[in-house]
């Protein structure tokens, strides 16, 4: 570069270098939560996207029960392409440990690799009936029958069995099948 003035006085060239570097890596994902469980609640996951280079394009996303890679299994639905650099996905599937997977894309093409976020787990909440049948012997005996049942929040029903204590006229526990119970569908 050179500049001339009004008295056509040419001045010294001006040069400057710059070197400009190739984009090559794909943009950056912060992800919260990064795996969850919860009660009967939806889980949101936040994203939000970064890339110093080119810039974000979009990501597409699948909801699946693996934690494996799924970019190549032509069975998994993915989204289409998304260009929020910050977004929310929400869970909503019951009783199933779910994953998210992500690709995400940059302005020169560049794909990141598949990010895999999970598990994410909801448990249903329960309605749950208990009938007891109490019984005494002629010896003092009390037996109560406990039948335990319930039904999910999606109406569906389970049945977690029938338990037996036992007691004597004192009251001590002769026999006692009422077990702590973690219920699964």
């Amino acid at each position: 570069l050179t500049i001339t003035n009004k008295n056509n006085i040419v001045s010294d060239p001006y040069t400057r270098q710059f070197e400009v570097k190739a984009d090559t890596t794909g943009p950056e994902l912060i992800a919260d939560p990064t795996s969850k469980e919860t009660i009967n609640d939806p889980i949101n996951v936040s994203l939000k996207f970064t890339d110093k280079e080119s810039g974000f394009k979009s990501y597409k996303y699948a909801i699946t029960d693996s934690a494996t890679a799924v970019a190549d299994d032509a069975s998994v639905t993915w989204s289409s392409d998304i260009t929020k650099a910050e977004d929310i996905i929400t869970i909503k599937t019951f009783l199933k440990k779910q994953y998210i997977h992500i690709i995400a894309e940059d302005n020169d093409g560049n794909k990141s690799a598949e990010r895999i976020l999970g598990d994410y787990y909801i448990e249903p909440r329960y309605n749950i009936a208990i009938k007891a049948a109490d019984s005494t012997t002629k010896a003092g005996i009390k037996n109560v029958t406990f039948n335990v049942k319930g039904e999910y929040e999606d109406g569906s029903a389970i049945n977690l069995g029938t338990y037996n204590s036992v007691t004597n006229s004192d009251g001590k526990v002769l026999i006692n099948s009422v077990p702590l119970v973690k219920l699964n569908k």
